[in-house]
């Protein structure tokens, strides 16, 4: 019994980068097509890491919204993704995180949140005294939390968002101390209560990634009056976007801010 649990506790520790992250790579000269005007961008960092991202830009923008996606997949597919928020007339940018597409370098969760603020940082110069809108989708949506914790960012947006993954973890491995074990402990609930802009949370009834559960912490560490928190009933983790309700608010949430 003692070794089947030590055996548990080592392969949780030794392969949990893998059950958090599913990257999918693309060769360094593919060549990105979509229909919306965009520019490639790369940022290398000083820890030999260099950081593919796209720009998608619109001719007059009321701002631009810094766009962190889910675990899975590469800039192709979440370029695809994102084309339809484009209509509200905000430019966005969106990068790969490291093994991600083109991306390369050391992943760690202090890479990927130094490489969330290189990100902002181009933004912020970029669209100077225009708004910067963070928005976080899926597991980027601890990356966006600290985001706007540490930079005055204009709103934030949480798509299917956990209160943090040391807390999801527990519920899933009770068994298990994983508090010693996560090298990815990615706590929003530790900076979402230092966010000054207006909030605003999606999440659906059905999700079986992170449950609503999980939204629903992490927006009662919320203040103030200028938060929104949006169920969509019947939504799973991945189709929030076929929600006629979600594109609604989201409109509304851009408009007031």
């Amino acid at each position: 019994m003692f070794l089947i649990y030590g055996a548990l506790l080592l392969g949780l520790y030794a392969f949990q980068k893998k059950l958090l992250f599913h990257p999918s790579k693309l060769p360094q000269d593919y060549q990105y097509q979509f229909k919306h005007e965009f520019d490639e961008l790369f940022f290398d960092t000083p820890d030999e890491g260099r950081i593919n991202a796209l720009h998608f830009k619109n001719p007059a923008p009321y701002g631009i919204i810094v766009y962190y996606h889910g675990n899975a997949g590469h800039l192709a597919r979440w370029g695809e993704i994102i084309q339809p928020i484009l209509k509200f007339n905000y430019d966005i940018i969106i990068m790969n995180y490291r093994g991600f597409g083109k991306s390369t370098g050391p992943l760690s969760e202090a890479n990927i949140h130094g490489d969330a603020q290189v990100l902002y940082d181009y933004a912020k110069k970029y669209i100077g005294e225009r708004k910067v809108i963070v928005y976080g989708r899926s597991m980027g949506t601890g990356f966006a939390t600290q985001i706007a914790a540490n930079n005055p960012c204009d709103a934030l947006i949480l798509e299917t968002p956990y209160y943090s993954v040391l807390n999801l973890s527990q519920s899933l491995y009770p068994f298990m101390p994983v508090k010693r074990l996560l090298k990815y402990p990615l706590r929003s609930d530790l900076f979402i209560e230092k966010v000054a802009c207006p909030v605003q949370i999606f999440h659906g009834t059905k999700d079986r990634v992170i449950p609503l559960q999980q939204a629903e912490k992490l927006n009662g560490l919320l203040i103030g009056n200028k938060n929104n928190f949006t169920i969509l009933k019947g939504a799973g983790h991945s189709n929030i976007g076929s929600y006629n309700a979600y594109w609604k608010q989201l409109e509304k949430f851009l408009e007031e801010c």
